[in-house]
């Protein structure tokens, strides 16, 4: 004889182990299946918030990173407008340790290391290039500039492979 589900919410059963409970529809524990789905709800919204604050984590370190990049960028862009206006407009011949201040007050200024920025080869490259692109530059001022830059730039060159030679050496 079977006996029709609807009469099995109402049959209380004894467990062996002891205790009693209510038969759900399908034979198990009352009690015992809103307790696991209690503990399952639970470490469900325990799992969305450490997921929620990896992310959080993970947004606010690329923001540092951005902001880092950024400040870089800023700071280069500075020391080549800088650079330019000085070398054009004023006639100024830069020297190695000129450039090696202006970098180092950059780096200062913008709070970054000083490997963060270019080196001064790097500087003077960009001048150069800018010298040579540079429409508004009379042909008599462009090769003038060029004359003055390309002494400044051997110099500057032969320091970084002598540095390089040392700290070569070093290792």
């Amino acid at each position: 004889m079977q006996i029709p589900v609807r009469y099995l919410r109402n049959i209380y059963f004894v467990n062996p182990r002891g205790g009693s409970g209510l038969l759900d529809a399908v034979g198990r524990s009352r009690g015992k299946l809103e307790q696991e789905s209690g503990d399952m709800s639970m470490s469900t919204i325990i799992a969305i918030a450490v997921l929620a604050a990896a992310i959080l984590i993970i947004i606010a370190y690329r923001q540092t990173i951005g902001a880092k990049m950024v400040r870089v960028r800023l700071a280069n862009e500075d020391l080549e407008t800088i650079l330019m206006k000085r070398v054009v407009l004023e006639g100024y011949q830069p020297t190695a340790e000129g450039l090696s201040r202006i970098i180092s007050g950059k780096s200062r200024e913008y709070d970054l290391k000083r490997t963060d920025l270019m080196n001064e080869s790097q500087v003077l490259d960009v001048i150069f290039t800018k010298v040579i692109e540079s429409d508004l530059i009379t042909q008599e001022l462009r090769a003038d500039l060029i004359k003055r830059l390309s002494p400044m730039l051997k110099v500057v060159e032969a320091d970084q492979v002598k540095e390089l030679s040392l700290s070569g050496k070093g290792s």
